[in-house]
């Protein structure tokens, strides 16, 4: 059985493979690398980020890049092709790649076209929504063209507005059809995930429930604060102990293929020391542990009347009944 907690790894990922041993997590995301899992059963996310292809399109650099092109915008589905296939790298002894095929050096089952996208709660959400909608769409044809899939969105924590929801609704659809994923983020921001005001913890149940058939979702990048040690966050036990209640919430939620805590890679800002990723490797595995149900008996007791509405709610809360 798999474990819904896991990690997001860089170039170095010192102990990924004792953390695979041990929690046999259900997902890796991957930057800039390309990890062959050790478990068959753990699924793969890749995104590339370079000096040729960006955190995000070209395009979304460009003020009023959501306009109409009429009125100096820039056409999404243009875009979306410039990014994947005719902007291209140099890699020795391969020649000028574009990004599927540099995708398709290192194998994985999903790719992310992009990372963090921001709309906004301005006048303007709403049509960066619907560019947004329109040049993920065009990817996904794409991708699928060359028999890949891709994992969508990646949205920063407590993202997007609500009243973008609506307008990305053709994509989460196309997503569905094409058996891709849902990537949201969610950091706790200003302190712990699961109990900091500004965190974005669980709010991948408002975005999956906006939509009539939404893909499974995994979380690419989840922590206390805005990543290990970070600011505001946590380390050491209390950080294990933040993902371990994390990592309860999100077994309530099948549709939910797991969360990769940011982040591992040896040297960066945020990564997680090798004796921390053990013991959260632990509290991961220790999640998927079978739960033994209560064994139940009869009882036989004398009480006064007045108490009977009392002791059966007692025993409904505990999974039990009265019989008077």
């Amino acid at each position: 059985m798999t474990s819904k907690l896991s990690v997001h790894v860089g170039d170095k990922p010192t102990g990924l493979r004792d953390f695979e041993r041990i929690a046999r997590p259900a997902v890796i995301y991957c930057l800039n690398n390309t990890v062959t899992p050790r478990n068959a059963d753990t699924i793969t996310i890749r995104r590339v980020q370079n000096d040729t292809w960006h955190r995000l399109p070209d395009a979304m650099g460009q003020p009023n890049y959501f306009k109409p092109v009429s009125q100096g915008g820039i056409d999404p589905i243009v875009s979306a092709r410039n990014e994947l296939l005719l902007k291209k790298m140099y890699v020795p002894k391969r020649g000028c790649l574009n990004l599927i095929q540099f995708w398709q050096l290192g194998h994985a089952d999903y790719y992310a076209p992009y990372n963090e996208p921001v709309l906004g709660d301005s006048v303007d959400h709403i049509e960066k929504a619907q560019w947004l909608c329109e040049y993920t769409c065009e990817a996904l044809k794409i991708a699928r063209v060359y028999g890949l899939r891709l994992a969508i969105f990646s949205f920063a924590s407590g993202t997007p507005h609500p009243d973008t929801l609506p307008h990305l609704a053709p994509a989460v659809g196309l997503c569905a059809d094409y058996d891709g994923l849902i990537d949201l983020h969610e950091y706790g921001i200003d302190g712990p995930l699961m109990s900091a005001p500004s965190s974005g913890a669980l709010g991948y149940r408002r975005f999956h429930d906006a939509f009539d058939d939404c893909p499974d979702i995994v979380i690419s990048e989840a922590s206390a604060g805005g990543g290990y040690d970070t600011d505001m966050g946590l380390s050491g036990a209390a950080w294990v102990a933040d993902m371990a209640a994390y990592g309860r919430e999100l077994m309530r939620d099948d549709y939910v293929i797991g969360a990769c805590a940011f982040q591992l890679d040896q040297g960066k800002e945020s990564s997680i020391p090798y004796d921390v990723l053990i013991q959260y490797a632990d509290a991961a595995a220790s999640l998927n542990q079978p739960t033994v149900p209560p064994e139940m008996v009869r009882v036989s007791v004398n009480i006064h009347r007045q108490y009977i509405t009392e002791l059966t709610a007692w025993a409904n809360e505990r999974g039990g009944t009265v019989t008077a």
